[in-house]
This record gives structure tokens, sequence and C-alpha cells, in this order.
């Protein structure tokens, strides 16, 4: 993981090595560190052998799986142009929270108009902790989620909330095997960036 093998593979170093009747062909060498894509974690090795006119690479996909400490890569399959497809169902994809914040005022100016959002901050003990927003009712089954979202500081704790520990907004579905992901963190102010004649304003939350 993240590194070469103990052994050469079909004669070359590679992270990845597949041995089918006899023949061991490499399928990807590690390049570079995991990265998010999607919301999942990823993981990729490049460069392996010779397929065709591409070269053969591996696509690992971390899935955040609360009370399985280590878990085992399980194959999917070729995704097409020899490109090896796996998933890795583990607790340490969960994370342990993200890098805390520095607190936020949650107050911002334009054309002199002071906006304050403090009074949409969730008061500790409050039910429910956290705001949520879910889809609309037009949306395919597939792709209604449940959001949980705090306001100019941290999600505060709920059960199920794995890995979204320090978060500003959770991103979940009320499935089972189906991880809690980060879509954003509340660290920096709040900014006016549009404004319309009906009074609203649009706010960025980066």
């Amino acid at each position: 993981m993240c590194n070469t093998l103990a052994t050469k593979c079909g004669g070359v170093y590679a992270s990845g090595c597949q041995h089918k009747d006899g023949v061991s062909t490499s399928i990807g060498s590690f390049q570079r560190a995991p990265t998010f894509s999607d919301g999942d974690i990823v993981l990729t090795y490049e460069g392996g052998s010779a397929c065709g006119v591409n070269k053969r690479s591996t696509y690992i996909r971390f899935v955040c799986a609360p009370g399985v400490p280590i878990g085992q890569p399980e194959y999917i399959g070729e995704t097409g142009k020899c490109v090896y497809a796996f998933e890795w169902r583990t607790s340490k994809a969960c994370g342990d929270g993200l890098k805390p914040t520095s607190p936020l005022q949650c107050v911002t100016t334009h054309d002199d108009v002071l906006y304050d959002f403090n009074i949409l901050r969730k008061q500790p003990g409050a039910q429910p902790p956290n705001w949520l927003a879910v889809n609309s009712d037009g949306e395919a089954e597939k792709a209604k989620y449940n959001f949980y979202l705090s306001v100019c500081e941290p999600l505060h704790a709920y059960k199920g909330m794995g890995g979204c520990a320090g978060a500003g907004i959770c991103q979940q579905k009320e499935v089972v095997g189906y991880a809690p992901r980060v879509v954003g963190q509340a660290d920096h102010e709040p900014e006016v960036v549009g404004h319309h004649l009906d009074g609203k304003a649009q706010i960025v939350m980066r």
C-alpha cells in the first residue's frame, strides 16, 4: 500500500501485480498520494504493463466502514482500457475528524448593510443539534440525500456522523453501508457575492 511490492512482478517493480495462467503482469505503481474524488478517497496506481496503446492502471476506492479496523481490498472489475477497480471498506477511511478551524464572527457587510448570521447558530443541547436539508421530492430515490449543516461553526455531534466530525456540512443517506461524506467546512467568514432587488443576498461559505 503506497509502496512497491517486496518482489518484482514480471521482472519489474510494481505496486500491484496480476497473476494469471502463470504470468505476472504489473497493474501499476504508486506515484502520488491518495486524493479526494466525488467525496471518496481514491488511490491510483499508474504506469503498469502495456495493454494495447495504454498502460495498465489500478483504482482503489476507500469507503468509510465504522467497526472495520483494517478491512481488505475487494476486486470490483476491469472498468475499461485495462483499469482495474478495487473497493476497500475500512474505518481508516472515516478519518479522525477535520482540523479545527478558528472561531468565526459570522457577520459581514455589503454596501453599508450589516448581515449577522449568528442567530442561525444552533445552541448546544438544541434538538435537533444541526440544521437538516433534503433533496426535493422530484429527485429519483437514488439521488435523495440528507444534508446536515451548521452555520459558521463545526457540526454538533450526533449519532452516525462518522468522519464528518469537524465538518460544517455532511451528506448522508438512510441506507445501510452508506458512509457520511464531508461536503464543506466553515473556515471563512460569509461573503455577499450577489445582491438582488428583492432583498435576498447570496452567501458563500468556503
